[in-house]
């Protein structure tokens, strides 16, 4: 059997799955992303200031930059789905139905993903035209979203997911006055 039949029989992932599975990725990962800002925020003169923008690029920043790469990497590589995908019930897969391997999740993920964006989004709203429901990046990487049985609860979690960024943002937003009486206490 080849493997384009293979895959004929599966049940392709909707553009509203795969949007919900994207935006559930984009907050797991920007929790780190936000916990530095809220870290900056944090200073009490303008050398702790600079000392912590030391400490957050090196230690926050550029570690949020290398999990985002191993976040999509390994998922997909080793289970198919990130976790924003598993909550979504989505699974990634090749022409044969097998995951995709390292090398191409990382290309489809951070390179590919990229050309799609970039476009005014035309390359993740291709799928709606697409009879496979193919994307640009799925196109470039000779991937395929398919759905799964899953048995978690999609939007609840997502919810949760959700309520715990706005948390970090309302205690980073917390943080403003002081901030900016910081800031304006050095330019005088």
């Amino acid at each position: 059997m080849s493997s384009n039949t293979q895959l004929k029989n599966k049940n392709y992932a909707t553009f509203w799955q795969r949007l919900m599975a994207n935006f559930s990725d984009e907050l797991i990962i920007s929790i780190p992303r936000l916990m530095g800002i809220y870290y900056l925020f944090q200073a009490k003169d303008l050398s702790d200031f600079f000392y912590r923008a030391i400490v957050a690029f090196f230690l926050i920043f550029i570690p949020s930059l290398l999990f985002e790469i191993f976040y999509h990497t390994w998922f997909l590589s080793n289970s198919g789905a990130t976790p924003g995908k598993q909550i979504w019930g989505l699974k990634i897969v090749d022409e044969s139905g097998e995951y995709l391997s390292a090398w191409m999740a990382f290309f489809r993920e951070m390179v590919a993903k990229k050309v799609s964006f970039g476009f005014f989004c035309l390359g993740f709203l291709w799928m709606i035209k697409e009879k496979d429901r193919l994307t640009w990046h799925d196109m470039f990487a000779g991937s395929y979203a398919i759905k799964t049985n899953h048995s978690w609860n999609s939007l609840l979690v997502t919810i949760v997911l959700i309520a715990a960024i706005i948390l970090i943002i309302l205690a980073t937003i917390s943080q403003l006055p002081e901030f900016i009486d910081l800031l304006f206490s050095a330019l005088k």
